[in-house]
């Protein structure tokens, strides 16, 4: 265990790293970063538009990074955009406005 201030704090900056098998369950509106990282990322209307290679943490919202074909797009990480989002299927569904992945 850590007692004491001073051993906390060589701690600080350091990466805290949890074996998947003693992270509790995710609640239902909610998903662990490494869960989505590499989900197919497809429209409503069956576009694949690539894989979700990065999450941005946000002040209001995170935002997905997904590789269109060598391209960074970025997906707002809000309704109604992010339609669904399959961890058994391996995809999450969006519906795009128009312009978003140009």
């Amino acid at each position: 265990g850590i007692d004491r201030r001073e051993e906390a704090e060589e701690l600080l900056g350091g990466t805290l790293s949890i074996p998947r098998n003693e992270l509790l369950p995710a609640p239902d509106d909610a998903f662990y970063v490494s869960d989505l990282m590499g989900l197919d990322v497809v429209t409503v209307a069956g576009e694949l538009v690539g894989p979700l290679t990065a999450v941005y943490p946000g002040s209001g919202h995170d935002v997905y990074g997904v590789d269109k074909g060598g391209r960074e797009v970025l997906i707002p990480a809000v309704e109604p955009i992010v339609v669904s989002i399959d961890l058994v299927a391996h995809r999450m569904t969006i519906d795009p406005p128009e312009g978003l992945l140009d």
